[in-house]
Parts: C-alpha cells; structure tokens; sequence
C-alpha cells in the first residue's frame, strides 16, 4: 500500500552543547487517509460556512458569533497543514472518484489507450497487458505496439530485435545516435542477456569504432551480417512469462544457434562449431527456446553441481541483412567516406565516429566519453574541405540510416497486422 512517510531529524549545531534527543520512529500515513483528511476539512468548512449563515439572521449572542469565528480561523489553519500534506502525495497517486470515471472513459477507448501506452517503457505495455482482458486486447490490436515489442515482421524485412537497444550503447557515440529518453527494449530477466556480436561489433554498437584498414575488405565481404549474442544461464524456478517467452529473438527470424558453455567446474568445453540449437517454427527461435535448452543442456552434460553455480551458455545467432537495411547503409557510407579521404594506405585504424569528421590518426582520447553532443555544438570551422569525409556521403540514404539509429521513429508502418503469439 501507498503512504506518505514522516520522520523527524534533529538539525545539526557544533558544538553540540546537549544531549542529543533520541530519533523518533517514522509516521507512515496511507494515502486513502490523507484523502479522507482532505475531506473532512472541506465538510467542516462548509458546515461553518452554512452555520454562520443561520446564525447570522438569528438573535445569536456575540459571544456565540465570537467563538464561531475562532472556529472558522483555526479550521483554515489546519486546512492549510492538511493541503501541504496532500502536496507530499505524488500527482499520480492523488486520484478522486471524478477523476477515475474520467480515466476510465479514457481508457475503454481502444485509440486513445493505444496512444496513451505508446508513451510508456516496452516492459510497461507487458504489464498492461495483465490489467484487464480489454487492455490487453488493445494491445494485440496495435500493430505499431506490437512491431515495438517484437511480435510481427517489421516493413521492408529490416532487423529488429526487441530485447537490443536499436542505436549506440555508449556515451562517445551519442552525439550520432541519440536515443530519446524512454525504454525502447524488452529488459529481459537476470538469467539472460542479449548483446551485440561479431565482426561488425565491439558488443555495445552495430558498429566498431575503430578498425583496422589492413582488414577492410574482411569487413566489406561481411557488410550484410549481423550477429547476436546470448549469455544464458540456468533459470529453473524463474522462467520468463508466457509472453516474453513466446517473443522470437529477433526479424528476419532465426532458426538455429551455436552455442558453448562456459563453466568453471574444470570440465571440457565443447567446440562452438560442433553444438546447434535448431528449430522449423515459422517464427524462429523464441526466447523461450533458449531458456529452456538451456536447462536441459546443463542436466545433459552434467553442469549441475556446486562449482556449477556461474555457469554460462553463449548462444550466437547470425542474420543476412538487406542490402537497404539501414544498418547496411550505414556501414557502407562509413567505409565510403573513409575511402575518400587521405592516407587511405597508411594502415591506420578507420575511424567511424569522428563527430563530423576523419581522420586516419584518431584515436580514442579524442572522443569525448561523457557528452550527450547534437552536431550543432561542435565548431563547424574545424570540419571542412577534404578532412570532412562525412559530408561528402549521400545525404538521403545517411539521413535514412541516422534517422534509425536515432531511434527517432521506427522504420515500420501500421498497414499489416499478423498472428499474435
């Protein structure tokens, strides 16, 4: 239950020339009764105010005048104590039977609820869901609620993972890829992590921040693969709800997974390449897949005993893009600026981040590491002429990409629906 807790502390003053008094215990004052206090003043302002009216065309006394008005001064006193009282109450909380017959109208109105929950976190809407049948309904209605969390194909066959931020994790990048202030993924329970892998990773962006020129064409021939990673571990006793079980990993769907197991029992681990996670379901492999091989895998092979408790499973999970994709473009325009600008042989790293510009000397002490930057802050005078490889990318297709990875908008439309889960 929701309350409104007081406490007492003693004010601090050196040096202390007294005793000091002993901490008196909180005062926890549930919300429903500071409502009720609320109202019990209104009914006795009101009650004063329509007994003074009486008496006033009556024959009262002075004296009776006198200690009504007393009454009516010190009623307005503890009115004002009461209503600051009411303040300590946070806004959502602070709900009367008018405002809930309003809300409630709101919220039986499936468009309007469905605005109202785009604003809320991913992990929200799922608990929404467990409200009210109605709630949930609205939900499986949604097509932009249910691109959001993961549950249909996204338009143009474009990744999508709902348990992966869609832009940059870390601070140096933000200034390309701000993400807005809300959830924009599924928090998965503790048991499991996603994460993002491979060649065209350093496990926080679809992206590395630096590579080396002697691998360029490496990087070029797996421009269109992206991989995943999945830290699993033993989850008897907590599995994820239906729902967030039922989720596929991610769009274009993937039906198969190799995995290893990392355990510190001292036992062999098995060889990545000779272990597969397969599935022929039409929507791939879901996050309940993994939880429960996972399980089953650890009983197999044994990794059930004390020294077992940090067990691990790395599941990678490998997805073509398209060529559209605007984790593709975005990649390619980058190799292509770099590709413009100077000392394209020296071997230097290639620097994909630059706030602006390249350079083929750059290296990470350059990158701020605590700035939310916009472009529009850095000095436009020190990007310019052959050094700002950037600009010289196309614009419509980096606008496309940036756009993306801003996780602005969402590249999905609301013109299809598909099965829920």
């Amino acid at each position: 239950m929701a309350y409104v807790k007081l406490s007492y502390e003693e004010p601090y003053s050196y040096p202390r020339s007294r005793v000091p008094l002993s901490s008196a215990p909180p005062i926890n004052l549930a919300i429903d009764d500071v409502r009720q206090l609320q109202d019990d003043h209104a009914m006795i302002e009101s009650s004063l105010a329509k007994l003074r009216e009486e008496l006033d065309g009556s024959s009262a006394s002075a004296d009776v005048l006198e200690i009504l008005e007393r009454m009516r001064v010190a009623s307005a006193r503890t009115t004002e104590h009461s209503q600051g009282m009411w303040e300590l109450v946070p806004i959502t909380q602070r709900a009367t039977t008018r405002t809930a017959i309003v809300a409630e109208k709101v919220f039986d109105t499936p468009e309007l609820l469905e605005e109202i929950l785009t604003y809320l976190k991913l992990n929200e809407v799922v608990t929404a869901m467990r409200v009210k049948k109605a709630w949930c309904n609205t939900v499986k209605g949604s097509v932009k609620l249910k691109r959001w969390l993961g549950l249909t194909t996204p338009v143009g066959g474009f990744f999508h993972c709902a348990f992966l931020k869609p832009g940059c994790d870390e601070s140096p990048h933000r200034a390309w890829y701000t993400l807005p202030n809300r959830q924009l993924y599924v928090w998965l329970p503790k048991f499991m992590i996603f994460q993002k892998a491979g060649l065209w990773s350093d496990s926080r962006c679809w992206h590395p921040e630096f590579i080396s020129t002697t691998r360029l064409q490496e990087y070029k021939e797996h421009i269109n693969t992206l991989e995943i990673r999945i830290i699993s571990k033993p989850s008897v006793g907590r599995e994820p709800g239906v729902r967030v079980a039922n989720t596929p990993i991610c769009y274009p769907s993937v039906h198969q997974l190799t995995y290893e197991i990392f355990c510190g029992c001292g036992s062999r681990c098995e060889s990545t390449g000779e272990l597969m996670l397969s599935s022929n379901n039409a929507k791939g492999l879901t996050v309940g897949d993994v939880t429960r091989h996972t399980n089953e895998i650890l009983r197999e092979t044994g990794h059930v005993t004390r020294a077992c408790i940090f067990v691990q499973i790395y599941y990678t999970a490998r997805v073509e893009l398209l060529d559209n994709d605007p984790i593709t473009l975005q990649r390619r325009k980058a190799i292509e600026a770099y590709e413009q600008g100077p000392d394209i042989g020296s071997g230097d790293p290639l620097c994909f981040l630059r706030y602006g510009s390249d350079s083929t000397t750059a290296s990470s002490s350059t990158i701020s590491s605590g700035d939310d930057l916009d472009m529009e802050d850095v000095d436009q005078g020190s990007v310019s002429g052959d050094e700002d490889s950037w600009q010289r990318a196309s614009e419509k297709e980096w606008e496309n990409a940036n756009c993306y990875f801003r996780a602005k908008a969402f590249p999905y439309d609301d013109s299809d629906s598909d099965d829920w889960w």
